[in-house]
């Protein structure tokens, strides 16, 4: 059985990380994570096979900006297969886009105004596989959100060190990676 996670991300100011809540579905179960700040990062899934990163026609970033996202997360030894750019991609139409991370304006969810931007992780709970990710952004991304997200769509939760990249507020991230190395 599938479950999406909704991983509410990088609050402006000092809002405290929350998980929004969706509806499910038969193939799949909507469930909601609480963001303890855990004292080491942690990860909810992972990837079985290089995922294809997407930026959806429309979405308020460039390939650049994306690439240059995905090269630093490869920095840490991820593994990606591409980036297409501005693509009217099967997966950002319609469908399950297996395999792919997408990235695209925020559509009309009912998404916490107050973030930034907001992933969704699709894995299966058995296997602890990441099937796909999507990245919704509100606009043009400040530094290291980018960077933040995919993060979330790579597996990872929020770690409550300050200046770490995947700190909740986005005023106290910074690119601190401790954890996070994937070799």
């Amino acid at each position: 059985m599938c479950a999406r996670i909704i991983i509410s991300s990088l609050m402006l100011l000092f809002g405290s990380a929350a998980a929004d809540t969706t509806d499910g579905t038969d193939k799949e179960i909507a469930e909601a994570v609480g963001f303890s700040l855990s004292r080491t990062p942690s990860k909810i899934a992972e990837w079985p096979k290089q995922p294809t990163v997407v930026v959806c026609k429309g979405a308020p970033t460039s390939a650049d900006a994306v690439g240059s996202a995905v090269s630093w997360w490869r920095s840490l030894g991820y593994r990606f297969w591409t980036v297409i750019p501005d693509s009217i991609h099967y997966g950002c139409l319609m469908g399950e886009p297996e395999g792919n991370i997408l990235i695209r304006l925020i559509d009309n969810r009912d998404i916490n105004p107050n973030n930034l931007a907001t992933t969704y992780i699709y894995y299966n709970k058995a296997s602890g596989e990441i099937l796909w990710a999507e990245i919704l952004l509100r606009e043009e991304p400040r530094e290291r959100v980018l960077e933040h997200e995919i993060g979330h769509a790579l597996g990872w939760l929020h770690y409550s060190r300050r200046n770490h990249i995947m700190h909740p507020e986005w005023i106290k991230t910074g690119w601190e990676t401790t954890g996070l190395r994937n070799y």
